[in-house]
């Protein structure tokens, strides 16, 4: 019965979000392979509730490549310390399962972006 409510208990400070890579419609992107240089860096925090089932806050990253006029681009999704903390701090306090995600959104412009 111990091991049953130590499992639970770890299972409910855990969670999976979901980040959708996409470019904005009607405009070419390309991808850049993680050795290229960028001119462009955008981090930010995304929340989310319900262990990472529903997004509350956070551009998508489409939104960022078309603000920026990005025409190639890479994202990354960071798991920090500091995410960490605050998720375990929110699910212990308010147990539906709030936690961030830091999303870095990294680019270049170039002619043809519009």
């Amino acid at each position: 019965m111990r091991t049953a409510g130590l499992l639970a208990a770890v299972a409910l400070l855990t969670a999976c979000t979901h980040v959708t890579v996409a470019a904005p419609f009607a405009r070419d992107t390309r991808l850049l392979r993680a050795d290229e240089a960028v001119g462009v860096r955008r981090q930010y925090r995304a929340w989310y509730a319900i262990w990472g089932l529903v997004r509350l806050s956070g551009k998508d990253p489409a939104d960022v490549v078309r603000d920026e006029g990005l025409c190639a681009v890479r994202v990354r999704v960071e798991d920090n310390v500091p995410d960490a903390g605050i998720g375990v701090l929110y699910t212990l306090i308010e147990p539906v399962g709030i936690i961030p995600q830091t999303i870095v959104v990294e680019g270049s412009r170039g002619p043809g972006c519009g």
